[in-house]
């Protein structure tokens, strides 16, 4: 398990998104998201949008952590899903430079379209603050 969080804005909003990667979906990762998502609310007082990125084919289109109270769901917040195994590495390059290093994930991945993940990387973060990458 590894985890990244980025701080951005929309508009004149900002927010948080948590980058959870897991190799393969485990018991407790709906709960370990949830958890890390509330700390990251409590801590930037802004919302928090979250993505579990499963490596290994084994995960679920869905994710979501749910508090069930007599039958009735009283509490559920729902996670975004990467699945790498079907990733389009085409379509990753022109999310920008965060999608780009996940074009080495995808299944139908090649040397020259490494490449080209590569270049971008370097073309779009030049001069960047590595601190401007990540937020931590």
């Amino acid at each position: 398990m590894a985890a990244a969080t980025l701080r951005l804005g929309r508009g004149q909003q900002s927010y948080v998104r948590h980058l959870e990667f897991a190799m393969k979906h485990r018991k407790g990762l709906e709960f370990r998201c949830f958890e890390y998502a509330a700390l990251l609310v409590m801590r930037f007082r802004v919302p928090v949008l979250t993505t579990v990125v499963l490596v290994k084919k084994s995960g679920p289109r869905e994710v979501a952590y749910r508090e069930v109270l007599g039958g009735r769901v009283v509490h559920e917040r729902r996670f975004d899903v990467v699945r790498l195994w079907e990733m389009d590495p085409e379509r990753a390059l022109r999310l920008g430079p965060g999608a780009a290093a996940l074009v080495g994930t995808a299944a139908k991945t090649t040397l020259p379209l490494l490449g080209r993940a590569a270049r971008k990387i370097q073309r779009e973060t030049e001069g960047v603050v590595q601190s401007d990458l990540l937020f931590l």
